[in-house]
């Protein structure tokens, strides 16, 4: 009693609201990406452009940006509707960008959280982390160091939901 169940008139009464999205890649540009052991003979880093790529592509409406990493970040591209510039950008990637070697995953989520994680907004976030995994700074620590280290890394991560950010590696 009361509910409109026509279809046609319930349709008319929702309406799709889209949240601000954020994407960011994070392509790690490590010497380690240079080894070409795909199947495709491709290397790790031709690999990872090539999935960041095809996601770039699907996109309708999400801001992206990119950051190519190595012991230092590099932001290859601000957050931009231009798919196709972004898509261009992630096609210069080299290997040891920015002339440095390593991979630090610290300083990069540092860099990326004080650059995107200061406003507590609705906007979503989605960080896309491509990488063969080895961070050689937290690899040549030990001990106490090591545990501080890998903490400090996590913090970045604890207050996600609060950020209204998802993570994928």
């Amino acid at each position: 009693p009361g509910l409109d169940t026509n279809p046609k008139n319930a349709a008319q009464a929702f309406t799709l609201q889209r949240k601000a999205h954020d994407i960011l890649f994070l392509i790690d540009a490590s010497a380690s990406m240079g080894a070409s052991d795909t199947r495709s003979r491709q290397t790790r880093l031709e690999a990872a452009q090539e999935i960041a790529d095809e996601l770039i592509s699907r996109l309708k409406g999400e801001n992206v940006g990119i950051y190519a990493f190595t012991s230092a970040p590099s932001k290859i591209s601000p957050l931009t509707l231009d798919y196709l510039f972004a898509r261009l950008m992630l096609k210069n990637i080299q290997i040891n960008e920015g002339g440095a070697a390593g991979t630090d995953f610290y300083s990069l989520l540092s860099q990326v959280s004080q650059e995107h994680f200061q406003n507590t907004g609705p906007k979503l976030k989605t960080l896309i982390l491509i990488s063969d995994g080895e961070d050689t700074e937290l690899g040549s620590l030990s001990g106490e160091a090591k545990e501080s280290k890998t903490s400090a890394l996590l913090d970045f991560l604890r207050n996600a939901e609060a950020l209204h950010l998802r993570v994928y590696t």
